[in-house]
């Protein structure tokens, strides 16, 4: 590089950049590992693409965080989807699951994560499918006591 050969007053100027774009790197990647899960995706692919213009020592310590980024939002993904995927199976067992939805639906809603807030609604709807066939099967049939159950949520009689 010309700065490394060049005077003094050329060096001290390209250190002095360094040191900036080195600094709103760091604050960039921070911003990204504070925005919303959903944002996370575009604010790393414009941290990747933005690599590019950095020196190579930069790009790798960069590169080194990003990737570190990236783990840590698939693995906050797992786990919410894990969480879900275990809500929704106890919800036939437990009543107390069905509040939890409503817990978890208002945080999927302010966390801005919409592929986890379709899933939550498409399994509710398909619970709400079944429990509607089997009361209005058992009332068919005149079985007060097995509809009753179904919707109460326990175990039916």
């Amino acid at each position: 590089m010309v700065a490394s050969r060049g005077s003094a007053r050329f060096t001290q100027a390209y250190n002095s950049m360094l040191g900036k774009v080195r600094h709103n790197f760091n604050l960039a990647i921070a911003e990204a590992r504070n925005a919303p899960l959903n944002e996370r995706l575009a604010e790393i692919r414009a941290l990747n693409y933005a690599l590019y213009f950095l020196p190579e020592d930069m790009q790798v310590q960069f590169k080194v965080h990003i990737d570190e980024l990236v783990k840590l939002i698939v693995d906050e993904e797992k786990v919410h989807r894990q969480n879900l995927e275990a809500l929704l199976t106890s919800i036939d067992e437990d009543a107390h699951a069905i509040a939890r939805l409503g817990l978890l639906a208002e945080e999927y809603k302010k966390k801005n994560m919409p592929e986890l807030f379709g899933t939550l609604h498409e399994q509710i709807l398909k619970k709400l499918r079944t429990y509607e066939i089997k009361v209005q099967s058992s009332l068919d049939k005149q079985e007060i006591q097995f509809a009753l159950s179904v919707v109460k949520g326990g175990p039916p009689i």
